[in-house]
């Protein structure tokens, strides 16, 4: 017995050349997890910041301005929808507009900054208003 009550055997040489290979076996997978979980994470693993959508929106009042600016007529629906790949952002305004001339206008506009991103329909060229 040695000095802390413990037993120690001796098993020859290969035997102890055997438990150091096992403890590099055990020790080294479990010492790179551990620094892998502690590292930090690089910007594009990280999760986004905060910031809700709705913040960000332009109130659904200032996008009917810019379309009234634009068209002579009345707007009859609006809707929130969600940004197809070619409008180029994440949410829309989609509006219908009646023109004086009974046609109907369908245009999308950016929810964030207002700018019309597409106009649809009969009697298009009719219901612009000049730009001065």
């Amino acid at each position: 017995m040695n000095p802390a009550g413990t037993a120690r055997f001796n098993f020859g040489s290969g035997f102890a050349c055997y438990c150091v290979a096992m403890k590099r076996l055990i020790v080294m997978p479990v010492l790179a997890l551990a620094l892998m979980l502690t590292a930090p994470m690089p910007a594009w693993a990280q999760a986004p910041a905060e910031e809700s959508a709705q913040d960000a929106l332009l109130p659904i009042t200032g996008a009917m301005a810019a379309v009234t600016a634009r068209f002579d007529g009345q707007i009859v629906a609006a809707e929130l929808q969600p940004g197809r790949p070619e409008d180029m952002t994440d949410i829309v305004y989609a509006f219908r507009l009646l023109t004086a001339r009974g046609d109907i206008l369908a245009l999308r506009v950016d929810a964030m900054s207002g700018q019309i991103l597409e106009v649809d329909g009969r009697g298009l060229v009719d219901a612009r208003r000049r730009q001065n």
